[in-house]
């Protein structure tokens, strides 16, 4: 939770900074596209295929490439939250918290039937 915290931190002081209309001083502007091409890794084509998944719901306009790595910051951090809520769901519906509880205990004859 310390990293999402830090995270959103992060997110909405650059989003405070942007919003304000202060442009970052030397900056490239260019549009999601020209950000994903200029950035893939030839080596590995899944990256180009990640950043245009994740940039391509953004403007369509040129920007600064500040906004790119917020709108992939905010993504990620949804993904994660979504990613935790889902562990937290499937937690509570299996056995695993009481597999967990017998472990601790050093009875292993449940986890022995169950797996």
């Amino acid at each position: 939770m310390k990293r999402a915290s830090a995270v959103t931190f992060v997110f909405l002081a650059t989003t405070l900074f942007i919003s304000s209309g202060d442009a970052c001083p030397g900056v490239p502007s260019m549009t999601w596209e020209d950000a994903c091409l200029k950035s893939r890794d030839r080596q590995e084509p899944r990256w180009y295929q990640l950043c245009r998944d994740t940039l391509r719901s953004g403007p369509s306009a040129a920007q600064q490439v500040t906004v790119f790595a917020l709108t992939a910051t905010r993504k990620a951090l949804l993904r994660y939250d979504a990613t935790m809520a889902e562990i937290d769901r499937m937690l509570r519906r299996s056995s695993v918290a009481r597999i967990t509880e017998q472990l601790a205990h050093c009875d292993f004859a449940a986890a022995k039937q169950e797996y």
